[in-house]
């Protein structure tokens, strides 16, 4: 009977061990899922006249700090749920 105590991190990474992917892989994926999955474009955004990043899709964490998307409000933080399907194509 699985433990229902375990949080999703420790799960997370009981998964991966048992999968056996190695700690560094997984530290990756968490690497990438948090650039990937925090951020989503609530419009359209340009970069030098191009389409940068279409309205409903993720925004790298880096480019929201650097150019401070969510303070002009082109950005809006995903929910848990969203963010997790984003990042890895499986809902919590």
């Amino acid at each position: 009977m699985p433990d229902k105590n375990l949080t999703d991190e420790v799960r997370a990474a009981l998964e991966a061990q048992a999968q056996g992917i190695p700690p560094a892989v997984l530290e990756q994926q968490k690497a990438v899922a948090e650039e990937w999955g925090t951020w989503v474009a609530t419009q359209d955004i340009f970069f030098n006249g191009a389409l940068a990043v279409p309205k409903g899709d993720s925004v790298p964490k880096a480019n929201v700090e650097a150019y401070r998307y969510d303070e002009l409000g082109w950005v809006e933080k995903r929910k848990a749920a969203e963010s997790a399907e984003a990042t890895t194509g499986k809902v919590k």
